[in-house]
């Protein structure tokens, strides 16, 4: 099993049919395309940025099939990749994709400007943040996503925010030891109105006192003599 990265999406939209197509897949965990025909239970990436068809039965490494190694220069030159795993690590930022089962809690509400919709997600993904799917959620979009970013904690032991706005990534390692995350703390000491990540500060505070009392149980056991 992969290391767990867990994501805190939060946009700001006026575009209703995002709205309502994200909750709708948070409570049904499918996509409607429209009133009548509800599609089959759909990824929330395969929805940003669909995977092309071509590469559906391609393996990564040893053994692919014979009709992959054949066709591996025309999907690298069509596609930037040649297997299902590459495509998604390179689209996405991770390698799998989110279905409703791996949302965590979500929020969605009018906030009284224009139309606009308050949209945060939270959910988990293998590895690392999905940074590319949502930079191609905001291109998809365009300006009728004002504010797109993701914050991040992975059991890598790294953590950070994503603007998908401006590019801008803020990222802290070796957080078990610095949980202070001195480079967020750096980047934002000065914005007016700071760029909250009390939500990073709260789940590291919880994973270094996960860390820290799976050593102490180690500590017993050993002296225990288990």
């Amino acid at each position: 099993m992969p290391n767990i990265c867990e994501n805190r999406l939060e946009i700001h939209t006026t575009n209703t049919n995002l709205v309502r197509w994200i909750e709708n897949f948070c409570k049904k965990g499918e996509i409607e395309y429209d009133d009548f025909s509800p599609a089959p239970p759909t990824g929330l990436f395969q929805f940003i940025a669909p995977m092309p068809s071509e590469l559906e039965g391609t393996t990564k490494g040893n053994k692919p099939p014979q009709w992959q190694v054949d066709s591996s220069a025309t999907l690298i030159d069509k596609y930037g990749a040649d297997n299902w795993y590459d495509w998604q690590c390179n689209n996405w930022g991770t390698k799998w994709d989110v279905y409703v089962k791996d949302v965590v809690d979500y929020l969605i509400k009018p906030i009284g400007i224009e139309g606009e919709y308050y949209v945060c997600l939270e959910f988990n993904t293998a590895w690392g943040p999905p940074t590319q799917a949502i930079k191609r959620l905001k291109m998809s979009y365009g300006s009728s996503i004002s504010s797109a970013r993701i914050q991040y904690v992975a059991e890598g032991d790294f953590c950070g925010i994503y603007d998908a706005i401006t590019g801008e990534q803020i990222e802290d390692t070796e957080f078990i030891d610095n949980p202070d995350l001195p480079m967020l703390a750096d980047a934002y000491r000065d914005e007016s109105p700071v760029w909250d990540y009390g939500w990073i500060l709260n789940e590291v505070k919880d994973r270094v006192a996960e860390v820290a009392e799976y050593h102490n149980e180690r500590l017993r056991e050993v002296a225990n003599g288990s």
